[in-house]
């Protein structure tokens, strides 16, 4: 069995497949973070974008990385949750992130189906 290490700001609650919660893990109290700046653009290839809050349309926006936190190096039998654009940077085979994500009838999420990578 692995150790579970959560890097993310939230209890991780896992369920498996039949909507059964298989694992709770509690935040870790290290928080995985990549440091990003973001810029709105006005076109992308020749095309316009925008955003307006009546209609919904689509915005496109630039994100470039800045900083990422330190990383904890690798232990054996041991996993790290993180979010997904933290593993998105690094292809570690330590680093999963939530996978298929469950929510209530208001939206909220409350789980996640498994791990994923």
């Amino acid at each position: 069995m692995q150790n579970k290490i959560n890097l993310t700001a939230h209890t991780v609650n896992i369920f498996n497949s039949k909507g059964e919660e298989v694992e709770v893990v509690p935040p870790s109290g290290w928080v995985a973070r990549i440091k990003t700046e973001r810029e709105l653009n006005d076109t992308v290839d020749g095309v316009e974008f925008y955003y307006t809050v009546v209609t919904g349309e689509a915005y496109m926006v630039n994100t470039e990385t800045k900083e990422v936190e330190p990383l904890h190096a690798p232990k054996p039998d041991t996993i790290y949750i993180v979010s997904g654009l933290f593993r998105s940077h690094f292809d570690r085979y330590d680093f999963w992130q939530p996978g298929e994500l469950l929510t209530d009838s208001d939206g909220v999420v409350y789980g996640c189906v498994g791990l994923s990578r």
